[in-house]
């Protein structure tokens, strides 16, 4: 048999991406598309996943991945407190279009972003403190950031936006 390149669909989707996120009638659901892992996941918008509930006590650590976006990689890392990954939009989603950054320090402000909006959820920061730069020292509330390959150098950049904004990583491990 011959073997033809996979094109994009009229959507402009890759059905032959996976993704750890499935895309119901445009909702998003919470079993992996991998057999895989019997995990569930909780998607907390179309790139931030909460890949398992750890002690509320502890700093929740923030996983960024390589560049194919497969949070899954994650899924078995053991941590204390709860365990997240941000897999890019165009995994996520299928779509090229939710590619809109164009740089990797954009990317990182938007994850930031993310993070500090999850961490204002979770840990009820008040909310003052979310953009501010240079915000006071009780505004941050601790946390880690990982990242593998691509997703090192993109947690870097997270890190840096992170802590102009006020909420610098507990740690950064690379």
């Amino acid at each position: 048999p011959v073997l033809e390149a996979p094109t994009a669909a009229a959507d402009d989707s890759y059905p032959l991406v996976q993704s750890p996120v499935l895309q119901l009638d445009g909702a998003a659901s919470a079993q992996p598309r991998s057999g895989a892992l019997d995990a569930a996941y909780e998607p907390l918008g179309d790139c931030l996943i909460r890949l398992r509930v750890g002690d509320p006590s502890k700093p929740p650590m923030f996983a960024i991945t390589s560049i194919e976006g497969t949070a899954t990689v994650f899924a078995s890392l053991q941590t204390e407190g709860d365990l997240y990954a941000l897999l890019h939009e165009h995994i996520a989603t299928g779509a090229r279009a939710t590619l809109c950054q164009a740089s990797m320090a954009e990317l990182g402000a938007k994850y930031a972003a993310l993070i500090i909006k999850e961490l204002v959820r979770r840990e009820g920061v008040p909310t003052e403190c979310i953009a501010v730069p240079n915000a006071p020292a009780n505004c941050a509330a601790p946390y880690v950031l990982i990242g593998i390959s691509f997703g090192a150098t993109l947690a870097h950049h997270v890190a840096v936006a992170a802590h102009a904004r006020g909420h610098p990583a507990d740690g950064l491990v690379i």
